[in-house]
């Protein structure tokens, strides 16, 4: 029966075991197949407005996605008022019914980047705020509206 079929089986279930663990040992760590990585990236989306809006909205030193985010080098810079004009439409276009203020969006952006840092410079005699280490993808850098 179906013992008869796995014992047969079982040098080759060995082999392929134990060339399996020698590519672990040389790699270091798992490399989870691209499906995972696609699905965790979705999930992560739809649990997380701010995941989906920095994917889709926002770009770091090479663009690539969210996980790019993580790991950015802080060359590009945002002012607050911009990135929260982005983050308003995009979130009335997502149905999103009541988009948060300035202080929510930066919190919930550094949970996402922890990368992502802040400071305040002088504009025209303001101070204003600005994002470090996250930018704004191009068409995405609309008129400021006040939130």
């Amino acid at each position: 029966g179906l013992a008869k079929k796995i014992a047969a089986e079982l040098p080759g279930i060995l082999n392929w075991a134990l060339q399996g663990r020698d590519r672990l040992a040389e790699r270091g760590h798992f490399s989870p197949p691209a499906s995972s990585m696609d699905a965790a990236t979705s999930m992560r989306e739809a649990s997380s407005p701010m995941s989906l809006f920095i994917s889709e909205c926002c770009i770091t030193s090479n663009a690539d996605g969210l996980d790019d985010v993580l790991g950015a080098a802080p060359t590009r810079m945002t002012d607050l008022p911009d990135l929260m004009a982005a983050w308003s439409q995009w979130a009335v276009k997502e149905g999103i019914k009541q988009p948060w203020d300035s202080r929510i969006v930066v919190k919930m952006l550094r949970a996402v980047c922890p990368s992502v840092t802040s400071d305040r410079y002088s504009r025209n005699g303001a101070r204003v705020g600005r994002l470090i280490g996250l930018g704004l993808k191009p068409g995405n850098t609309q008129k400021r509206v006040t939130v």
